[in-house]
């Protein structure tokens, strides 16, 4: 094989290795664009059940402040704020640990497209090796026989014409006796 061939294609599968490298990419930065969409939604979330909090919060301080005859009404209002809170706390923990555990789940799948990249990298250099060890050489060998027998051939009906000149009285079948 020639090295101009060689180099097209180790250029060819380089291509082809990088555009993987670049799906790959892609892929990843996607992931992350997703998650990244997720965690701001989430605080969002966060952020607006923690202002709606204050606000409940607000105003049953201003309703104690200003009324002292339902003071126990508003220790009860409040102690369900207080289970509220304690009701979003949890939940926001659950949501801490549900964003972990989504992580720790996308750093795996990560790893395993890795791992699938490297063993289709490595099965293609063996498949390369196979086809160029038995196509590619055989077929360069019997191109090879080919031209051989061909100037061959060439060099032989050269050499008849040449003898012809000088009996030009023989015929071809006496030709194939000679």
């Amino acid at each position: 094989m020639e090295n101009s061939t060689l180099l097209v294609l180790i250029t060819i599968f380089i291509g082809i290795t990088t555009c993987a490298m670049f799906i790959q990419g892609l892929a990843i930065f996607g992931m992350y664009k997703r998650f990244k969409q997720l965690s701001t939604r989430m605080e969002a979330v966060a952020d607006d059940t923690r202002q709606k909090i204050q606000v409940l919060t607000e105003s049953v301080r201003q309703a104690l402040d200003s009324t002292q005859s339902i003071v126990e009404k508003a220790r009860k209002t409040s102690e369900n704020l207080l289970a509220v809170s304690e009701t979003v706390k949890f939940r926001m923990a659950d949501l801490d640990r549900l964003t972990e555990e989504s992580a720790v789940k996308v750093r795996r799948q990560v790893y395993r497209f890795e791992q699938i990249l490297d063993k289709s990298a490595s099965r293609l250099d063996q498949t390369l090796d196979i086809w160029y060890n038995q196509v590619i050489s055989p077929a360069m060998e019997i191109g090879a026989v080919v031209k051989g027998c061909k100037v061959g051939l060439n060099f032989f009906l050269s050499g008849r014409r040449r003898s012809r000149k000088f009996r030009p009285n023989s015929t071809p079948d006496e030709e194939l006796f000679i």
